[in-house]
């Protein structure tokens, strides 16, 4: 017995010993995966985000989210710019979206370049880096149509894109004539090599040769000038703020050997050569800018060309940050395709087509369920991308409630009915643009859109309507939900003759439902098909038969009747 004891007391003696040691290495645990979690929350990461394919909302939207995580404390927003351009509109709240980065803006531009609204989006960027081959420029807007622009409207939309391009060019240390250039063809540019190495630009080619005058230097038309000034090595540092770091080099413009300019003082170092400051005519009137990778870098544009994303991130020292990379969602991607034109007009299609399915049969089923669903789907996908707001659903909302209210409420059709369709109409077509009245071509080119999705809804809901009336009361569906057998002697149904019916004048009865102006009517305890005068009659009313018009019966409140005879 007492061995028995003893032995229970050194089980208890050793669970009161393992519990302490059990909550231990649960606390070592949660110690490790906390540190562990906290240095990987405190790592320095970099977003990389693509811009490539066509510009347009899904690309905006991906961008948007890029952004919002790399203000979460990024050391830097690296955006891959592959594109040949798309929707203006959308590159220019691509830029807006570019602009509220807190961290710094790199727009990598590799493949076939940034090319029209491409561009666009890399002067948004604060530095901008071209792979070997690729191309920046072309940035004039296309107008679409066939008919032939007024030469008022191409000045008002180039002047647009010009003042866009130059606000991002000054805000980001860009040279704001290349970026008008790449929009206006009837701008010339002209520009001048430095003794520091840079370009200089000017519209003229006056301008740039009264510019040479502060270096002291004639300039000769085969390149060689007459006196030459040695450059100081302080002016290094009034050389563009693309030069961020100390360790950069600039390339030599034929050999491609590297300066050295980490340290201006070491004398055994090559210091930076003074090229002659010829003038260059960098583009003619007649033509729009577009840069290959090393006229970028030679005029300053491009602040490196680098071949791959490893030597960027090295570049800029951030090669031992955490790179966090952006892909489309699956969401993302659905709603990009939703909003395609003919994808939109087809849920359109469904969205109307189910709701006239439902208003032709009785109760609420599956065509009423499906309408609904696509026109969630439609409003929700423009929601989403950014094409339609809560303003557009609010009309769609309240044109159904008009319309219910007129058809179940509300006698006849008129104001509240129209009002309604009025809301129905413009809160698809506001759905389907960014502007009720378009102004630019990039307006116009969502009106031909929209065009596109209303044509393809129209033309295939009237298809369905002519299905649906020619098919649909002989469908196994509608006869489950429709009286389908016939009302005939044979069946046990007696049809009146004129003379009984004429019998029912004069007759006073009470109406069992609505008169709209049709109804249901109870004379001497036989109900009877009765159509009032007027428009509107209430359940309950009495009234009386004053004639027979086919089968039914001609009714008028009964008070009515007596104010006639007096």
């Amino acid at each position: 017995m007492s061995n028995r004891r003893e032995n229970i007391f050194i089980k208890y003696y050793n669970k009161r010993i393992n519990i302490p040691v059990y909550i231990l290495l649960v606390l070592i645990f949660l110690a490790i995966t906390l540190g562990a979690k906290s240095e990987k929350e405190n790592q320095p990461f970099v977003v990389i985000c693509p811009a490539t394919g066509m510009v347009d909302d899904g690309m905006k939207v991906i961008i948007k989210r890029a952004i919002s995580i790399a203000n979460k404390g990024a050391k830097g927003f690296i955006l891959e710019v592959d594109t040949p351009g798309g929707l203006v509109d959308a590159a220019v709240d691509i830029t807006n979206l570019l602009l509220e980065a807190q961290c710094p803006t790199v727009a990598y531009i590799h493949g076939m370049g940034a090319i029209s609204a491409g561009a666009l989006i890399s002067y948004a960027c604060k530095h901008i880096v071209m792979a070997p081959g690729s191309n920046i420029g072309a940035s004039a807007p296309i107008i679409m149509g066939e008919a032939q622009p007024s030469e008022e409207f191409n000045e008002k939309t180039k002047s647009y894109l010009r003042s866009r391009y130059r606000s991002l060019a000054e805000v980001n240390g860009h040279d704001p004539l290349l970026a008008e250039a790449m929009v206006d063809s009837k701008i010339e540019v002209w520009g001048i090599r430095t003794p520091t190495n840079t370009f200089q630009f000017f519209r003229t080619e006056e301008e740039a040769k009264s510019a040479l005058q502060k270096y002291n230097i004639n300039n000769n038309s085969d390149g060689n000038s007459q006196t030459q000034k040695s450059p100081n090595p302080n002016d290094i540092v009034r050389l563009p703020d693309f030069i961020i770091f100390a360790s950069y080099k600039p390339f030599h413009s034929n050999t491609g050997e590297r300066y050295n300019i980490a340290n201006t003082s070491d004398t055994s170092q090559k210091s930076l050569p003074s090229p002659s400051p010829n003038i260059k005519k960098i583009c003619k009137e007649g033509e729009l800018l577009t840069l290959t990778s090393k006229e970028a870098l030679d005029y300053g544009l491009a602040c490196t060309s680098v071949e791959n994303m490893d030597e960027l991130l090295k570049y800029f020292h951030w090669e031992n940050c955490e790179r966090i990379q952006i892909e489309p969602t699956w969401g993302e991607r659905l709603f990009k395709f939703l909003v395609n034109p003919i994808v939109a007009g087809l849920l359109l299609l469904l969205g109307i087509g189910g709701l006239y399915m439902e208003m032709k049969t009785p109760g609420f089923g599956l065509p009423g369920t499906i309408g609904l669903i696509c026109l969630v789907l439609f409003f929700g996908a423009h929601l989403v991308i950014g094409l339609a707001n809560w303003a557009d659903l609010l009309l769609l909302i309240t044109g159904l409630i008009l319309l219910g209210i007129e058809i179940f409420i509300i006698p006849g059709f008129g104001f509240t009915g129209i009002a309604g369709l009025i809301c129905i109409i413009f809160g698809i077509y506001l759905s389907l643009t960014r502007v009720a009245v378009p102004e630019y071509p990039w307006d116009f080119a969502r009106l031909n859109q929209a065009g596109q999705t209303l044509t393809i809804t129209l033309i295939s809901f009237l298809i369905l309507a002519w299905l649906l009336w020619k098919y649909l009361p002989n469908s196994q569906y509608f006869q489950r939900l429709m009286l389908s057998h016939a009302e005939n002697t044979e069946t046990g149904y007696v049809v009146q003759s004129t003379n009984d019916m004429q019998k029912w004048i004069n007759s006073v009865g009470i109406t069992e439902t609505v008169l709209r102006p049709a109804g249901k009517g109870r004379f001497k305890g036989i109900s009877l098909d009765v159509v009032s005068v007027g428009d509107y009659i209430e359940a309950g009313t009495k009234v009386r038969i004053i004639e027979v018009q086919g089968n039914r019966y001609v009714v008028i409140p009964e008070k009515e009747d007596k104010e006639v005879k007096s």
